[in-house]
């Protein structure tokens, strides 16, 4: 392993700037800071951090509190966990599922007990989730939701209003008349439904809401096969994700429907899977590497300050149309 000596010497700093900018303290010249990454970087330097925690009896463990090992979420956290190893943090991860009152109560008892250096929520978390996150900043232990939906809470919100207003606004331009949005209930497509509207109503057209559960494919694909015949006409789709989107390409397949020809499907979260669809899905994708980073950043920040009161601000990133040949 790589010592402070190897990287000064490689990088022509003395040891104790080496320290500042290994420990992130004091000021170093952005020269002598390029150096000196460069010099970490290529000797693979890794800090001790149990010897640094003794040291300075401080953690440097980084608790991720995720619901599924989801490619979505796996892609914000990949993000957050580069930026989080370069400022000389760790994380570790909780799979929680979507969590009973009582699960988030000893995940929290736990939290408190272990006193991580901070906290990432990456679930948007139910009312026993965000009392217990309320309880860690109070408690002196930064946290932030990744994907923060309501509350005061600091944390990271996706523009999701603005996304599938511009995919709508995107089937209007191209002459659809009759466009459905399909996804769960009011309540847990609120954001989405909010721009669905937005457009429609700009455009003096009908919302269309069709409910379905998106996890049931069958229950999708049935509704996709079904899409062409009802009494409305429907021409496009506004689905509530990918997944959404996929069983119904599946559906309209069955039923020797033609897209985008008779009816137009958008997605949203631009998963993988989404360019081998067939036709490639047009989609809003989700800003996953930016909300990793920022959710990161406002971490540290809160850190940095040494705990106290929470920011209250929140940060918004935007989303991305991926126009494909769906739509």
């Amino acid at each position: 392993m790589a010592t402070l000596k190897e990287l000064a010497r490689l990088s022509k700093a003395s040891i104790r700037t080496v320290a500042r900018v290994v420990h992130r303290k004091g000021y170093v010249g952005a020269k002598t800071r390029e150096r000196i990454e460069g010099a970490i970087a290529e000797l693979g330097y890794e800090p001790d951090l149990a010897a640094r925690s003794l040291r300075t009896r401080r953690s440097f463990e980084i608790a991720v509190v995720v619901p599924t090992a989801d490619e979505i979420h796996m892609d914000k956290l990949a993000a957050a966990e580069r930026q989080l190893r370069g400022a000389g943090y760790r994380l570790r991860v909780f799979f929680e599922g979507q969590g009973t009152p009582p699960e988030w109560k000893a995940l929290f008892k736990h939290l408190h007990a272990s006193k991580p250096a901070g906290v990432l929520f990456l679930p948007a978390l139910p009312p026993a989730g965000l009392e217990g996150a309320s309880g860690l900043g109070k408690a002196g232990i930064p946290y932030v939701l990744m994907d923060l939906v309501t509350g005061n809470h600091p944390g990271v919100r996706i523009d999701r209003p603005q996304g599938v207003y511009e995919a709508v606004r995107h089937l209007i331009a191209s002459g659809r008349k009759r466009i459905a949005f399909v996804g769960p209930g009011e309540a847990q497509s609120r954001s989405r439904l909010a721009g669905y509207r937005r457009a429609l109503e700009e455009a003096g057209l009908p919302a269309i809401h069709l409910e379905c559960a998106p996890e049931a494919a069958e229950e999708v694909r049935r509704l996709g096969r079904e899409l062409a015949d009802r009494p409305e006409k429907i021409d496009a789709v506004q689905a509530y994700t990918d997944q959404v989107a996929m069983g119904l390409l599946a559906g309209l397949h069955d039923a020797g429907r033609t897209v985008p020809r008779e009816i137009a499907v958008v997605g949203f979260d631009d998963r993988r899977m989404a360019m081998l669809a067939w036709p490639p899905l047009t989609t809003v994708a989700q800003p996953n590497r930016e909300v990793g980073e920022a959710a990161a950043a406002m971490l540290l920040e809160w850190i940095d300050r040494g705990g106290g009161p929470p920011p209250v601000e929140s940060r918004t990133v935007p989303t991305r149309l991926v126009i494909r040949e769906s739509g």
